[in-house]
């Protein structure tokens, strides 16, 4: 499940910690530097700026944009002067005086581009030496003074790297009191902990609410022996992994009125009413012949109000949060309650065969998970872990040596989350997304992944008139902006077929007890009607989600999950065309022997558009390109390399979104000639 707000508890789950909320007593809360540089703490968002020059295509105001970032991956969020290295000037202005104690200079991204030394002079006179800027252009230098009020300030470039030209600033921030940051702990030592199982990064995660998936007795009838009877689809459709959200014993109603996993009894104890623990193992078996992963939700934080286990146990359990008991899983003293909770998910692993656990909330206590997968390695069932809380700016999960890959490293939506919680856009540009959450310096051995859609869909405060599903026969949400990013692919059971929203008739829209049924929208509580797919448009739709999954398997080598510290090879594409509207930009994605090319045309209407693909950029030294339209099926046809940029032109024709076969287009390279003569 996700946070709820501060109004309803005064529990929150930030930067992968569960603690009080220090707001509800007047306290500041710790948050990412994202965050606080987008934030009205941030005083540098509210002046004007001037500097001495200013590179084409660049903007002096770009330096506060409340965004540290900077050329190649997103030059126009970046102040870059005109060929200046020393003596190079930028001045903030604001209207009225600010009082001020704290600035952060972010430097320029490139590595080629240093600041060794600056001054900062302040309208009252005074003025800081800053020393060497870090050079990644997403750490701030930060820079700490006595309180001052001033009407502007100005940065002078002292001293810059050999070679820089063009110096500048990815970003200024200015705040009235040094704010408190939640910066990512330091990782566990991994020293006795595998590394992600070599399956990991051929994912693709297919969630399921085990009781609304299936009906076989009506609403809230689904069952392990009916979910099984599924599987076939499930292998048709080609998904590798399933996120089971309904396993154990859970209360019946707690959240909006119906059975969740979230509402937890006993993680440790198979609800009866979706059946027996050997029913669920031979769920399990079935998946596994069918070449499909089983990960299980454990709910971390706590258990209902009415468990036994409170009353057996009365030293394992402190405080509270969404009206449940949480563990006490802070005191150093419980050993008797990591002892149950480290040999209770260990033995779901050998015992019915599961594949690992998504994390709700987090993991709480990563040294209990290294435990749990050390365990499990040695016992021969190497797991895969992934939190909740990973989505940037919530940090705080990448634990280097225990988990994997978090939920919602990315998430791509046009639609309304959850209120009180950040979100991507909806995706126009993949390459520019990738190559800002991927570098060297981040978690290595954690895999991006990309999230289209979850349970959390359609929390309390989306729109009752909307449907809370994201694809929504977009083949361009699916395709482009999921199945074929360098990320594992997440999406919610339906979204393949567009399966229209039913809400279960017992869901309520509130969060707790039962409201405005009518207007329920949450997507844990939709309720399937699989009788749709015998719909033609139906049909369609999950067959072009079939042939996208396909495709991604058949080319691992180029279309598999990267892992974040890797610099993956995608890069976007240009686009010619007459009266064509803008639209997201193609990317590619190669590695020497080939090349995989996705567009995607969002639109109503087929458009035909022109690629310029450039040979060179792939490091291919070859005179013709042969180019296989993977997505029309269309004979494979040889293009030649041209130019001194060594670039090949395709045309492309997309249909219509939401049409069969339309909205994205994708084309497979390979060099034709290894040599290329002038």
């Amino acid at each position: 499940m996700q946070r709820i707000p501060a109004a309803l508890f005064a529990g929150i789950f930030l930067a992968g910690q569960l603690m009080l909320n220090p707001a509800a007593f007047g306290a500041e809360i710790p948050r990412p530097i994202p965050t606080l540089l987008q934030s009205k703490l941030n005083l540098a968002r509210t002046a004007k700026v001037e500097a001495s020059s200013t590179e084409k295509g660049y903007t002096p105001q770009a330096v506060v944009d409340g965004t540290a970032q900077g050329y190649p991956e997103k030059g126009r969020a970046e102040w870059s002067s005109n060929g200046e290295t020393t003596g190079a000037k930028v001045k903030l202005i604001w209207d009225k005086p600010v009082t001020i104690e704290t600035v952060w200079l972010f430097d320029r991204p490139l590595p080629k581009v240093q600041v060794l030394d600056a001054q900062i002079d302040f309208s009252d006179g005074t003025s800081v030496m800053t020393g060497e800027l870090p050079n990644d252009g997403k750490t701030p230098c930060k820079l700490n003074f006595p309180v001052k009020t001033i009407t502007w300030m100005e940065v002078t470039v002292a001293e810059v790297g050999l070679n820089t030209k063009n110096v500048g600033f990815s970003e200024i921030a200015v705040f009235q009191k040094e704010p408190l940051c939640a910066e990512t702990p330091a990782p566990l030592p991994a020293d006795d902990v595998q590394n992600s199982p070599e399956w990991t990064k051929d994912l693709i995660i297919y969630e399921i609410a085990t009781k609304a998936f299936t009906s076989p007795n009506g609403p809230e009838s689904g069952t392990f022996n009916s979910l099984k009877e599924k599987v076939p689809h499930l292998k048709s459709l080609g998904i590798t992994g399933i996120w089971l959200a309904g396993h154990s014993l859970s209360d019946s109603n707690h959240f909006y009125n119906i059975w969740t996993q979230y509402a937890c009894i006993d993680p440790f104890k198979i609800d009866p009413s979706l059946g027996t623990p050997e029913e669920f193992k031979s769920l399990v078996d079935e998946c596994h012949r069918a070449g499909i992963r089983v990960f299980l939700d454990a709910i971390t934080h706590g258990v209902v109000k009415t468990s036994p286990l409170i009353k057996e146990h009365p030293a394992w359990f402190k405080g509270g949060s969404f009206e449940m008991t949480d563990y006490d899983w802070k005191s150093p003293a419980n050993k008797e309650w990591e002892v149950w909770w480290v040999n209770g998910w260990v033995d779901t692993v050998t015992r019915y065969g599961v594949d690992g656990f998504r994390l709700d909330l987090g993991g709480k206590r990563y040294d209990l998970w290294k435990e749990i997968r050390r365990r499990c390695f040695e016992a021969g069932h190497p797991v895969v872990i992934f939190p909740e809380a990973s989505e940037n700016p919530y940090v705080g999960d990448r634990v280097s040596g225990v988990t994997d890959f978090g939920q919602k490293y990315l998430r791509v939506t046009t639609k309304p989350y959850l209120p009180f919680a950040p979100t991507n856009q909806a995706c126009t540009d993949m390459a520019g997304l990738i190559h800002e959450n991927y570098n060297p310096t981040l978690t290595k051995g954690y895999y991006g992944s990309i999230q289209l859609s979850c349970h959390d869909e359609g929390w309390t405060g989306f729109p009752a008139d909307e449907n809370p599903y994201v694809a929504e026969d977009s083949r361009y949400l699916m395709g482009y902006a999921a199945l074929f990013a360098p990320a594992i692919p997440i999406f919610m059971a339906g979204d393949e077929w567009n399966c229209g929203y039913r809400p279960l008739p017992n869901l309520s829209s509130k969060l707790y007890g039962r409201a405005d049924p009518a207007k329920a929208r949450w997507i844990y509580g939709s309720w399937i009607d699989w009788s749709g797919l015998n719909r033609p448009e139906q049909q369609a739709m999950l067959k072009d989600v079939e042939r996208m999954i396909s495709i991604r398997k058949a080319h691992p080598d180029v279309l598999a999950a990267e892992e974040i510290s890797t610099v993956p090879n995608i890069a976007s594409v240009p686009v010619e065309g007459a009266g064509v509207p803008p639209l997201p930009k193609p990317y590619i994605r190669w590695n020497s022997k080939k090349a995989v090319l996705v567009a995607a045309n969002p639109g109503s209407q087929a458009i035909q558009i022109r690629l310029n693909i450039p040979a060179g950029l792939l490091g291919w030294n070859c005179g013709k390109i042969r180019v296989t339209d993977l997505w029309s099926g269309k004979p494979a046809a040889v293009y030649p390399v041209s130019g001194s940029a060594n670039t090949v032109v395709v045309p492309v024709e997309i249909g219509a979104d939401k049409t069969p076969g339309g909205g994205i287009g994708v084309l497979l390279l390979q060099p034709e000639q290894q040599e290329r003569h002038p």
